[in-house]
């Protein structure tokens, strides 16, 4: 192929130049096909391994790894913060380990980017558990402090 590019350039005639320019074109797109070839099996492959979120963030909230969990949260979070999943599982993860401020926080952005989750009852139970950690108790101390002092007396 080269010896007969060398004498196309020895003979520089129109039609040779025009053959030359040709053969250049092809090897242009042909070398164009299979990077783009190559690209879409790329892509092709990486679309099939990927998992959705929820895919990921189930097996943590199974295994009761909520660290975990919340650090992949607030890592999807930062990326897409609309994410009713990631707030979902995020809040999963606050009221398991009792932190219910936080979990109401994130639950109650649910409704507001995915119509038709009934996270409702869930909402409505944390603030239940909010509701009663703020309640005063009304215990009753045994001994009192106080009858010391007016035995005291």
């Amino acid at each position: 192929m080269f010896s007969a590019i060398d004498r196309v350039l020895q003979q520089p005639t129109a039609v040779a130049w025009l053959l030359l320019a040709a053969v250049v074109a092809l090897a242009f797109i042909a070398v164009c096909c299979v990077i783009g070839v190559l690209v879409l099996a790329a892509a092709a492959k990486q679309m099939l391994g990927r998992t959705s979120f929820a895919d990921q963030a189930q097996p943590l909230l199974d295994k009761g790894d909520l660290e975990s969990l919340i650090e992949k949260c607030r890592a999807r979070l930062a990326l897409f913060n609309d994410d009713a999943s990631a707030h979902y599982f995020i809040g999963v993860a606050f009221l398991r380990k009792s932190q219910y401020r936080q979990a109401l926080q994130h639950l109650r952005r649910i409704p507001e980017l995915q119509a038709g989750w009934d996270v409702a009852p869930m909402i409505q139970a944390v603030q239940e558990k909010i509701s009663s950690e703020e309640a005063p108790s009304l215990q009753v101390v045994s001994p009192s402090p106080f009858r010391e002092q007016e035995e005291d007396r």
